[in-house]
C-alpha cells in the first residue's frame, strides 16, 4: 500500500493514533505536502458523503475529523509560511450543535487559516469581541442548525457588518439555504463542510 493510500484509509477509518506517522513517512519518502493534503481532503469528502447518507455515525465522524486535524498540523509548516489570516467560527446563540461546525473548521484549516473556535451557543457580542481582539481576522463562519436559530444568525450578521463591513461572513447549517444566506446578507453560503473550503477561499481571496 502506498503512503497516500494509507493516509486516505486512516482518515476514512478515523485512525487518529497512526495518521501522524503515516504523514511523516510520506514526507520522508518525497511526497510533496500538497499531494498529501489533497489526499486527506478527498478522504474527508468521502467521510462527509457517507455521513450524509447515514452510513457513518457521530463517533466515526469525530475520529476522522481528529485524524484530519492531526495530519494538517504536521503539514502546516511545509504548506503555509505565512497564514492568510484568522477565521472566527461558531454556532450562533441558541444553537448547541457542533459536528458540522467542527468539520468546517478542519476544512478551513486546510487553507492555512488560523481558526478561532468560539464553540456553540455564541452570542453575537462574543463574535464582535473576538474580532475586535484579533486584528488579523479575515473571515467569519457562523452556523445555525435549526429553524428557530435563524433570527440569531441574522442578527449576528447584522451586528458584525455594522462594525466590520470589510470582513466577509459565510454561513451554513441544515436549514440554511443559499436564498436565505442572500436574504440575511451573508457573503457566502456553504451547503456542507467539503464545499466550505472552496467558498472560504473565494471570500478571502477578495481581501
Amino acid at each position: 500500500m502506498t503512503h497516500l493510500n494509507e493516509i486516505r484509509n486512516y482518515i476514512e477509518e478515523g485512525k487518529v493514533k497512526w495518521i501522524s506517522d503515516s504523514v511523516q513517512s510520506a514526507l520522508d519518502d518525497g511526497h510533496n505536502p500538497e499531494s498529501i493534503l489533497k489526499a486527506m481532503i478527498e478522504s474527508m469528502k468521502i467521510v462527509g458523503k457517507s455521513f450524509s447518507e447515514g452510513k457513518l455515525f457521530l463517533p466515526e465522524i469525530q475520529n476522522s475529523s481528529r485524524a484530519m486535524r492531526k495530519g494538517v498540523e504536521l503539514l502546516r509548516p511545509f504548506l503555509w509560511k505565512n497564514s492568510p489570516g484568522a477565521c472566527v467560527i461558531g454556532s450562533v446563540e441558541g444553537d448547541l450543535h457542533d459536528v458540522g461546525k467542527n468539520m468546517v473548521l478542519i476544512m478551513l484549516e486546510s487553507l492555512g487559516l488560523e481558526m478561532i473556535d468560539l464553540g456553540v451557543n455564541v452570542p453575537k457580542e462574543q463574535f464582535i469581541k473576538t474580532i475586535h481582539e484579533n486584528e488579523h481576522v479575515v473571515l467569519v463562519a457562523a452556523s445555525a442548525f435549526l429553524p428557530n436559530n435563524m433570527p440569531a444568525l441574522k442578527s449576528t450578521i447584522q451586528e458584525i457588518k455594522a462594525t466590520y463591513s470589510h470582513i466577509p461572513i459565510m454561513v451554513g447549517g441544515s436549514f440554511v439555504t443559499e436564498e436565505l444566506a442572500k436574504e440575511i446578507e451573508a457573503d457566502g453560503f456553504a451547503c456542507d463542510a467539503v464545499s466550505s473550503a472552496t467558498v472560504a477561499n473565494k471570500l478571502i481571496s477578495k481581501e
